[in-house]
């Protein structure tokens, strides 16, 4: 059971949710002192701090992959991320958040790739930047404020590719 439950480990640690991006500052949840348990959903799998508080909770199905909603919380206890899986991938809707529970970032997902509107927010809750994706790569407008709300950066995208405006990192 324990050596079943390594590859999930390191799959947590590279995932966070899903592509890494410097609009968002919120680093991945390291998972510590797995246990698991059977349901009908799948295997049940739990992680904790040091402390004893929930870290990781979620399913794998029978081949060993995340299924339905897996959650990773901070320490002081608030949520960290909630994210949907589907056959080991980011499928649906995915969210972050701060330590102080404001939300952090939010993502729709298809088969693994960001897919739909992105977006990204300061701890005060201001957004901080907007924008979409189709098939994991910037398509649209992408729109950055500042804690403020004022527009800070504006450009367009089409399949990745920037096209006008003021060019994103990628």
């Amino acid at each position: 059971m324990r050596n079943s439950l390594i590859p999930l480990l390191a799959l947590l640690v590279l995932c966070g949710c899903g592509q890494p991006n410097e609009d968002t500052n919120v680093e991945p949840a390291q998972p510590e002192q797995p246990t698991a348990s059977q349901s009908p959903a799948g295997q049940k799998v739990e992680s904790y701090y040091d402390s004893g508080k929930l870290k990781v909770s979620g399913y794998l199905n029978e081949q060993g992959q995340q299924i339905g909603e897996w959650t990773t919380y901070h320490e002081n206890g608030h949520v960290w991320e909630q994210m949907q899986y589907q056959d080991g991938k980011p499928h649906g809707e995915g969210a972050q958040y701060h330590a102080n529970g404001q939300l952090a970032a939010k993502a729709q997902y298809a088969d693994g790739k960001w897919h739909g509107d992105w977006s990204a927010y300061y701890e005060s809750g201001q957004i901080q930047v907007k924008g979409q994706y189709k098939n994991g790569k910037k398509d649209g407008d992408w729109i950055r404020y500042d804690e403020t709300g004022t527009v800070t950066r504006q450009g367009i995208y089409e399949d990745g590719r920037f096209v006008s405006g003021n060019r994103f990192h990628d």
